[in-house]
């Protein structure tokens, strides 16, 4: 993806600064998808269309963020300005709340890789070791989240500090900000589009309502992508395990062409 397919998601990024409304977008989103997800855990007759457009919204941001993956990834072999830019709004934007900075997390790790794989020289050295210093702090934060929210009952570093918000005080501001009923009737439209069938088993989906009682399943969202899927495959592998991977139609597409390719006789 280009920054031009990066315009298409955020137009407002082609006036100055692309970065920004580009974190806007993927912030946003993040931000939609925890109310939407609330309102899908509730058990009434907004519940199925709640997490309709939890999904569709997810899928949107997915590709802003591989979109910014890839133009910041672009970018950092090059002058590494974008980059710069964006670690700055990561790391000192105020207008970013702690849990705000967990939507950027596969940006930043996507980041680590093509800065691993670029060129060895000071300014490559000192972006990489500000970035992998950001991707510590943010899956420690990430983890002490998860321990809150499991206490709740619910689902030292450099340039990026640690959290000084606690996980149900963030989505409290969240839901301060915005609703799922309004976000819902935001969307009705391309709800309407795409209606829902009951979140029940049926012969385009599986979601496990048909399953024995006590199964326990092991699904992945991964891409899949060269820097995870070789590594939970292995582990599967290695304790015998069977698990279900979702694959993002742009991939399987590339993956496809791949394969239909002649291949060279050794």
């Amino acid at each position: 993806m280009t920054w031009a397919f990066l315009a298409l998601l955020c137009p407002s990024a082609l006036a100055g600064d692309p970065v920004a409304p580009a974190v806007d977008e993927i912030v946003g989103w993040y931000r939609d998808g925890l109310v939407l997800a609330e309102a899908a855990r509730a058990d009434d007759d907004g519940a199925p269309q709640a997490t309709a457009l939890g999904r569709m919204l997810a899928a949107r941001r997915a590709a802003a963020t591989d979109a910014l993956s890839d133009a910041l990834g672009a970018d950092a072999a090059d002058k590494g300005r974008l980059t710069q830019r964006f670690l700055a709004a990561l790391e000192h934007d105020r207008d970013l709340l702690d849990g705000d900075r967990l939507a950027l997390l596969d940006v930043v790790a996507a980041l680590r890789v093509a800065l691993q794989a670029g060129p060895r020289d000071r300014r490559h050295d000192a972006l990489l070791g500000r970035v992998v210093a950001d991707e510590a702090a943010l899956i420690d934060l990430e983890a002490r989240y998860r321990e809150e929210a499991q206490a709740l009952g619910a689902p030292g570093t450099r340039g990026l500090a640690g959290s000084r918000q606690r996980w149900d005080a963030y989505l409290a501001a969240v839901r301060a900000d915005r609703s799922a009923e309004a976000l819902l009737r935001a969307h009705a439209d391309e709800l309407a589009a795409a209606p829902t069938r009951g979140l029940r088993d049926n012969a385009l989906e599986l979601y496990g309502t048909s399953l024995p009682e006590g199964t326990f399943v092991l699904s992945f969202d991964d891409g899949p992508s060269a820097e995870h899927t070789p590594e939970i495959l292995d582990i599967l592998r290695e304790h015998g395990v069977h698990a279900v991977f979702f694959e993002l139609g742009d991939h399987v597409a590339d993956r496809t062409a791949r394969s239909s390719r002649p291949r060279r006789r050794r």
